[in-house]
């Protein structure tokens, strides 16, 4: 039970943490992206539209390893750039663009769990150690009685089914 529990957290745990990213990315990363594309001399209509990328394909373009700049911007624009878009549209400017956004979406993240974690911290503290009382060795389990006089494990079988079995020929 402990371990669908866990099964269950884990997923539910990644799912936040994907959610917290994307809030911290969608705060974000339009500015900057917008104001990345200006810096490189992307017209003020087409930085616009490509700053309203949705954060979630932001990411996984990311995680990807994906530029999406060429699909975004038109060979118009590109080859009006002083580079013809090399820069826009290589492996460097991309992340770089929106590394600031995702590192705020990781702010959020960090900061979500360490506010669960101290308060996971101080509910185990107020909740106690929950330990059971330790029992010294040889300690009778509770609720049997034997008389010290006889051997191990008699008294635990009512002597009454025991002379009923041995009659019935189960005990032979």
């Amino acid at each position: 039970m402990t371990a669908t529990f866990q099964n269950s957290a884990f997923v539910l745990s990644i799912g936040l943490v994907f959610t917290l990213i994307v809030v911290g990315l969608s705060r974000t990363l339009p500015s900057t992206m917008f104001n990345g594309l200006l810096a490189q001399g992307i017209p003020d209509s087409t930085a616009r539209t490509a700053a309203d990328l949705p954060p979630i394909g932001v990411l996984f373009s990311a995680f990807l390893g994906y530029n999406p700049m060429e699909q975004l911007l038109t060979p118009e624009t590109l080859t009006a750039l002083p580079d013809g878009g090399a820069h826009v549209t290589g492996h460097a400017f991309f992340p770089s663009l929106i590394s600031g956004p995702f590192a705020d979406g990781l702010a959020a993240v960090f900061a979500f769990s360490i506010t669960t974690l101290v308060i996971a911290a101080v509910a185990s503290f107020v909740a106690g150690s929950g330990q059971p009382a330790v029992s010294a060795l040889g300690a009778e389990p509770a609720g049997v009685r034997r008389d010290q006089s006889e051997e191990p494990g008699a008294g635990l079988i009512p002597g009454r089914r025991v002379e009923e079995a041995e009659s019935s020929g189960c005990l032979r």
